[in-house]
């Protein structure tokens, strides 16, 4: 076979890659819509109004997780709890009582 007689399948199988991932690119490149402003806003009023309400030590481990974004490691420093078990059942209950109270949403 000639160089020229490929050309024509390899060129529509290279045509039919390129559209791939072309198709792969517009569906992975998407962003989903943002949420209502003034609904994720009610929600999180929602979340600081029942965080003020936790037991303290749980309260302080839930904000260091979740607002400032600690690891349980950091957070047993912080607060000066024996071990790093400690920590991860502070944020564990905390965010137990927190789904009790705003009925079982997505904490």
């Amino acid at each position: 076979m000639s160089r020229t007689s490929e050309q024509p399948g390899r060129t529509h199988l290279d045509s039919r890659l390129r559209d791939s991932v072309s198709r792969f690119e517009e569906l992975t490149d998407t962003e989903p819509a943002p949420p209502d402003d003034s609904a994720l806003e009610e929600t999180r009023a929602v979340v600081r109004r029942n965080v003020v309400r936790l037991p303290e030590l749980q309260r302080r481990a839930v904000e260091l997780r979740w607002l400032e974004g600690g690891n349980h490691s950091e957070i047993a420093y912080a607060l000066a709890l024996p071990s790093i078990a400690a920590a991860e059942s502070l944020v564990s209950r905390g965010l137990a009582r927190l789904r009790q109270w705003l009925g079982n949403r997505d904490l």
